[in-house]
């Protein structure tokens, strides 16, 4: 018996997450003889029963494959071919461009992909303004053909202008993915409150009031009602109260908004 003369085919080079194509071949002078066909990868991964398969990395590198053809008389043929694997960098997708005020909490989310599914991911946060954030990936998800993740943040501004925020993805052999975000702050202006008219009541009076305010439809608010005599009341623009001795109560109505 002559063991089978195998052809693994040339030596290959793909991008991380690329589809690989194969094509082997072999030769046996025993015409009778049956064969088994085994393809290793390199990376830990086989095929059998053919000698046309398709393979995908999920990392970079120098991958020996190996083609083993083996004849019923135990005769083993054997051919190697290198896969030559490059790294792909991240891609990043960060939020649409915002507005805020001065002094509000920014939530800011990201998201990425890679095509190298076994990379591991860092990211970092830099707001514009001179400061920046290392941030763990909130989520990473690892299963081929992609890695995918999302990253979060948070920032406030103390000084109004247009702000360019850049959400940077690094993997593990150095690929670097960077989107942005253009976050405009505007000067967080105060209510402006109108607390209503002077009155004339009786001691032991129901008295009425009527508030109002206008600020950034955005903003939430807290409203506080000072009656003058120690009491308060919250939450309301519309409060009733009853003052139980006569005289002049200055009744103070503050707005304050919260972002």
């Amino acid at each position: 018996n002559l063991p089978p003369i195998v052809e693994a085919g040339d030596n290959q080079t793909v991008n991380e997450g690329g589809v690989v194509s194969f094509n082997g071949s072999f030769t046996d002078p025993g015409k009778l003889d049956t064969h088994t066909i085994l393809w290793d990868f390199g990376d830990g991964t086989k095929a059998s029963g053919t000698l046309n398969p398709t393979h995908l990395y999920g990392d970079n590198g120098e991958y020996t494959v190996t083609l083993t053809v083996r004849d019923d008389d135990r005769g083993v043929g054997k051919d190697t071919l290198i896969v030559t694997v490059k790294n792909l960098p991240p891609i990043v997708e960060a939020e649409p461009d915002k507005t805020v005020a001065t002094g509000e909490v920014v939530n800011f989310s990201g998201s990425f992909t890679d095509a190298g599914w076994l990379d591991s991911h860092t990211a970092k946060w830099n707001f514009g303004d001179g400061s920046s954030v290392e941030s763990g990936v909130v989520t990473e998800e690892n299963l081929p053909p992609l890695a995918t993740g999302t990253v979060s943040g948070s920032h406030s501004y103390s000084n109004k202008g247009s702000y360019t925020v850049s959400l940077t993805v690094t993997d593990d052999d150095g690929g670097i993915g960077t989107a942005t975000t253009v976050v405009t702050v505007k000067e967080n202006l105060p209510p402006i409150v109108d607390a209503g008219v002077d009155m004339k009541v009786n001691e032991g009076e129901d008295v009425s009031f009527n508030g109002s305010f206008t600020d950034d439809p955005k903003d939430s608010h807290t409203i506080l009602w000072e009656f003058g005599d120690g009491s308060t009341a919250s939450g309301a623009l519309n409060p009733t109260y009853t003052y139980g001795d006569n005289g002049e109560y200055i009744v103070t109505l503050t707005v304050t908004d919260i972002g």
